[in-house]
């Protein structure tokens, strides 16, 4: 559904934005004490941690089934979730 929006609708946003949450909360641990999360910034190196609990996520997106005609939607949410796409690398379609 996302993929047939319009860069920058609502909609698309809106879609995208769910579906990362969805990632997030089944992919990650998203577990933490207190009240607030600190966010490190982004030139600070992955720990050994988040390093294998990003592999692991990317393994568990790999092994999902997908139909052939689905594949690309298996690389699109591989590349996502190894943090390896910006919202602009994002497939969609030109209408």
């Amino acid at each position: 559904m996302a993929v047939r929006e319009h860069r920058g609708s609502h909609l698309r946003h809106k879609l995208i934005s769910d579906l990362s949450k969805v990632l997030t909360y089944g992919l990650f641990d998203m577990s933490y004490e207190g009240d607030y999360m600190e966010f490190k910034a982004d030139d600070e190196p992955e720990t050994e941690a988040e390093r294998l609990e990003r592999e692991r996520a990317v393994n568990e997106v790999q092994q999902w089934n997908w139909r052939d005609d689905e594949i690309w939607i298996r690389d699109a949410l591989v590349t996502i979730v190894a943090g390896k796409a910006k919202y602009e690398d994002l497939p969609y379609c030109e209408l």
